[in-house]
C-alpha cells in the first residue's frame, strides 16, 4: 500500500474540485450527472471508511466497504454509458420495482394464519389489503410513466458491471464476487480471528479469539480496488465535465481538473 499519502492528497482535491463539498452545483435538464456525482461522492466517502479500516488493521471489513465501492463505481460506469437516457430511468425507477416486490410479499404475508388469528383477536394491523393494492396501483403507474413494466425485473448488479466497461466483469468476477464472501460473513473467511493453541488440536477446537488477526495480503489487494475504483471513476467524470458538455464545465475549475488528473495518472504510473 505504497504512496497511500499521495492517494489521500488527491482524494482531499477531489472532494474540493470535483465533488466541490459544500458548494452548489448547478446541473439542468434531468442530466445523468445528478445521479454520477451524488454516486461518486458516495464512493468517496466508501473509500475513507475503508482507508481507515485498513489503517487499523481490519483488512476484512475493509473489503466489505470495497465490494460497495465496487458497486458505485459500476453504476458510474453504466450511467456514464447511457446513450438514450434509458439506464437513467431505468436505474431510478429501481426504489419503485422493490417497493412492488415488497408490497406483494407483504399481501402473501396476509393470508398467513398468524395473521388471520391477530385478526379475529381484534387486533388491527397498521395497513389492510385494500391499503396495498392502492399502493401498488401508484407504484405501478409510476413505473408505466417512465415507459416500463411493472413486471419487470430489478437491475442484476452482474448486469451493471458487465454494460458499465471493458473492465467491468472482470473485475466483478475477480474481486466483486469474492467481496460477497466477506460482506456474508462465508465459513471460510472466518479462521482469520481463532489462533491456534496447542500443536495436537485443531484450531476448531482449541483457539484464541483474536479481533486484532488480519490477512495482509488482503489488505493490498483492498487497496488496489478503491484506487483503481476512485480513480477510473474519476477520470471519467472528468472526460464528461471537460469534452461533451458545457453546462457542466460552468460548475468547475479546468485547471483544477487538469492538476487532478496529471496526479492521479502519476500515481498510477509509479
Amino acid at each position: 500500500m505504497e504512496n497511500k499519502e499521495l492517494f489521500k492528497s488527491i482524494m482531499a482535491d477531489v472532494n474540493k474540485y470535483v465533488i466541490k463539498n459544500g458548494n452548489p452545483i448547478i446541473i439542468l435538464d434531468d442530466h445523468y450527472m445528478r445521479e454520477v456525482m451524488t454516486l461518486y461522492a458516495k464512493q468517496h466517502n466508501l473509500i475513507e471508511s475503508t482507508l481507515l479500516l485498513l489503517d487499523n488493521n481490519h483488512n476484512e471489513e475493509a473489503y466489505v466497504l470495497a465490494r460497495s465501492v465496487l458497486n458505485n463505481y459500476f453504476l458510474i460506469g453504466y450511467l456514464l454509458n447511457d446513450r438514450d437516457g434509458r439506464r437513467l430511468k431505468e436505474y431510478r425507477i429501481q426504489p419503485l420495482l422493490s417497493g412492488i416486490k415488497d408490497l406483494r410479499n407483504i399481501k402473501k404475508a396476509l393470508k398467513r394464519p398468524i395473521i388471520k388469528n391477530l385478526e379475529e383477536k381484534g387486533k388491527s394491523l397498521p395497513f389492510t389489503k385494500t391499503d396495498i393494492n392502492r399502493k401498488l396501483k401508484e407504484l405501478t403507474k409510476k413505473i408505466e410513466d417512465e415507459g416500463f413494466t411493472a413486471k419487470r425485473d430489478l437491475l442484476k448488479i452482474k448486469d451493471i458491471a458487465t454494460k458499465s466497461d471493458e473492465k467491468g466483469l472482470e473485475l466483478y468476477i475477480t474481486f466483486y464476487a469474492q467481496g460477497s464472501k466477506y460482506e456474508h460473513s462465508d465459513i471460510s473467511t472466518l479462521d482469520i480471528y481463532k489462533t491456534p493453541v496447542l500443536d495436537d488440536y485443531d484450531k476448531n477446537d482449541v483457539f484464541i479469539m483474536s479481533t486484532d488477526a488480519t490477512n495482509e495480503n488482503l489488505g493490498n489487494t483492498v487497496y488496489s480496488i478503491v484506487v483503481q475504483s476512485y480513480l477510473d471513476s474519476l477520470f471519467k467524470i472528468i472526460d464528461k465535465i471537460t469534452n461533451e458538455d458545457q453546462q457542466l464545465r460552468i460548475n468547475f475549475d479546468e485547471d483544477k481538473l487538469s492538476d487532478i488528473f496529471i496526479k492521479a495518472t502519476n500515481l498510477l504510473n509509479i
